[in-house]
């Protein structure tokens, strides 16, 4: 569990730390993030990743199962390929028939006000790809609101670049 106390202004540290990629997303495909992230209502100022080859970009990169809630990210400028969002860029969740599965996503109370997302396939405000199959959890996005700009190839949304999911026989 995760909770932001202070807001937070990335500009000056991302131009210090990392000037050529920006942000380093939290969560890769071999460490998705798990957990509780409550951002308390505080905001994450200037949000840059510049990172046009590379995919699941966003303050988290890549989850299975997670709460991210009460999060303001204000003026993000996020550049990547595919699976894009200021929030998150991309959830997968898969299990077989026979397995239970993982865990829900849940993204609630969270707000992208103003910045751009650019990339090109799966790009969105708030997320840009959810794959869910088999006996996997459930996606929920509640209350949320993104006014950025949002640009790519296909599957572009405000909220969602896309989803993808199948259910197994008798769910």
């Amino acid at each position: 569990h995760y909770k932001l106390m202070n807001d937070i202004d990335l500009g000056a540290w991302l131009e210090e730390n990392s000037p050529q990629y920006g942000w380093s997303p939290i969560g890769t495909a071999s460490s998705p993030f798990s957990g509780v992230f409550d951002g308390n209502n505080k905001s994450i100022l200037n949000l840059r990743i510049t990172r046009e080859t590379s995919n699941n970009l966003g303050l988290f990169g890549y989850v299975e199962s997670a709460t991210i809630k009460n999060t303001v990210i204000i003026n993000p400028q996020v550049v990547g390929n595919d699976n894009v969002g200021a929030i998150l860029g991309q959830r997968y969740a898969d299990s077989s028939y026979d397995e239970a599965g993982p865990g829900t996503l849940l993204i609630s109370n969270c707000y992208v006000i103003g910045g751009s997302i650019q990339g090109n396939n799966c790009i969105g405000g708030i997320i840009g790809y959810d794959y869910c199959g088999g006996h996997a959890g459930a996606l929920t996005i509640e209350k949320c609101h993104n006014s950025a700009s949002i640009t790519g190839t296909s599957k572009i949304g405000g909220i969602c670049g896309s989803m993808t999911g199948w259910a197994s026989p008798g769910l």
